[in-house]
């Protein structure tokens, strides 16, 4: 499923104790990385975009989920994001932090 929290909590109420593996949709995943790229790249330079998106989301895909929020705040840092940008960054990377247990790909 997608991030919205009420899809997990009616997951939860309709299948009870049932045993399950939540897992959250790669696509919505790739929204936010390509976000996090136009906020952290040169926009004007789409391969750099792609690059910086393709390495993250294979990361994510090899269970490396807390070391790539680590990375963007990092590089939120360098680059002295302020204002909307930097609450973008933050927004992101809690997007990442509340699903992390979601995003077990490798697995």
């Amino acid at each position: 499923m997608d991030g919205q929290l009420a899809l997990w909590e009616a997951a939860s109420v309709c299948l009870g104790e049932t045993a399950r593996i939540e897992i959250l949709d790669i696509i919505h995943v790739s929204a936010y990385v390509w976000e996090a790229a136009a906020l952290l790249t040169n926009t004007e330079t789409e391969r750099l975009a792609f690059s910086f998106t393709n390495e993250r989301l294979l990361k994510i895909l090899q269970g490396q989920v807390a070391g790539v929020i680590r990375g963007l705040r990092r590089m939120g840092s360098i680059a002295k994001l302020r204002g909307e940008k930097q609450r973008d960054l933050h927004r992101i990377c809690g997007y990442f932090e509340q699903h992390q247990d979601r995003m077990k790909y490798d697995e």
